[in-house]
């Protein structure tokens, strides 16, 4: 493909992750969430102009091969999952296709609470809000999928725990130059 990023893996993390409530202040136990192991340097194909420059290969939510960034401050820590995917491999319209990654992606939610179209940065999105029942209680998540182009991607929002604060301050700008709020 004419778009080839080499992506740095720079920040090993071993996280519980956290989704974040409706209260900001509140944050829970996100379930499947798995520890990541750091990898050499990789090189992944994606599209020019996502900002996205720093991503670790691991597992959220029991679904394999994602692309993490972790995103935020020491504080208030952030995860971002990326799967990218060339949609137009597929002759199913976009919006059959937001709702298979949906339900693969969402698999170990157990209730959908609401799926609506949004518009999110100029592209087109679905916008997901997904509740699950844990040991712990009731967990919230959040996904955007959306159709850069000829790509697809599946952005879900949680919330692990992390302590390298030097790496934050750079992931930090990479949350600002995609406009993830």
């Amino acid at each position: 493909m004419q778009w080839k990023f080499v992506l740095f893996v720079i920040l090993a993390v071993t996280a519980v992750g956290c989704s974040s409530s409706a209260n900001p202040e509140e944050q829970q136990v996100s379930p499947g969430a798995s520890a990541l192991t750091p990898a050499e340097a990789i090189s992944y194909e994606l599209p020019s102009g996502t900002g996205l420059s720093v991503l670790q290969e691991g597992e959220i939510n029991g679904m394999p091969s994602t692309y993490l960034v972790v995103i935020g401050s020491p504080d208030t820590p952030e995860r971002l999952a990326l799967t990218a995917l060339p949609s137009d491999e597929s002759s199913e319209p976009w919006s059959k296709q937001a709702a298979e990654w949906e339900e693969g992606f969402l698999e170990k939610m157990s209730r959908k609470i609401s799926s609506e179209p949004s518009t999110f940065d100029d592209r087109q999105a679905h916008h997901i809000v997904a509740e699950a029942d844990t040991a712990d209680g009731s967990v919230e998540i959040e996904a955007y999928f959306l159709k850069y182009g000829k790509w697809s991607y599946t952005i879900a929002l949680t919330a692990p725990s992390i302590a390298n604060a030097d790496t934050v301050a750079l992931l930090e700008a990479i949350r600002d130059s995609i406009h993830i709020r």
